[in-house]
C-alpha cells in the first residue's frame, strides 16, 4: 500500500480475472475428457461407458457454466474500464467457448459434412459436363 495509505487500483485486474476464471472454466471442461483414458487408447467404447462419459461430460458442463458466466461479467466491465482491452476479450472468448462448444463443434461437424457433399457433387459432375464439352466440340 503506498505511504499515503490510498490503495491503487490495478486497471488490468478485471481482465486478468475474465481470463483466469475462461481459462479455469475450460480446464474443468476438459477434465472428463483427459480421465477417460479409453478415448486415447481404443475408439471402441462399450455403450455403457458411453453414457458415463456424457453423464461426466454434461455434469462437468454444470459446474463450468457458472464459472464462465461470472467471467463474462467481469470481461465485459474489463472492456469498459481497459484501454487497449486485450485480456478481457480473449477471456471473453474463452467463456464463451465454454459456454457454446457444442454447438461449435455441431457447426464444424455440419460444415465438414456439407464440404464433403459439395466434393462429391464437383466430383460427380466434373465428368459429365466434360463430356457434354467435348460433344459440343466435336459437333462444331
Amino acid at each position: 500500500m503506498p505511504p499515503n495509505g490510498s490503495a491503487k487500483f490495478n486497471p488490468f485486474i478485471l481482465g486478468q480475472i475474465a481470463l483466469l476464471l475462461g481459462v479455469s472454466a475450460v480446464v474443468v471442461l476438459m477434465i472428463p475428457l483427459v480421465r477417460s483414458h479409453r478415448y486415447f487408447r481404443n475408439f471402441t467404447v462399450e455403450h455403457e461407458s458411453t453414457s458415463d462419459t456424457e453423464g461426466e461430460i454434461t455434469r462437468f458442463h454444470n459446474y463450468a457454466m457458472p464459472v464462465a458466466l461470472v467471467g463474462l461479467g467481469f470481461g465485459i466491465i474489463g472492456i469498459r474500464r481497459e484501454k487497449p482491452p486485450l485480456l478481457p476479450i480473449f477471456g471473453i472468448a474463452l467463456c464463451g467457448f465454454v459456454l457454446c462448444w457444442n454447438y461449435i463443434v455441431i457447426g464444424f461437424s455440419y460444415f465438414s459434412l456439407a464440404l464433403l457433399a459439395l466434393v462429391v457433387i464437383v466430383a460427380v459432375l466434373d465428368p459429365i459436363f466434360l463430356l457434354f464439352s467435348i460433344f459440343a466440340r466435336s459437333k462444331n
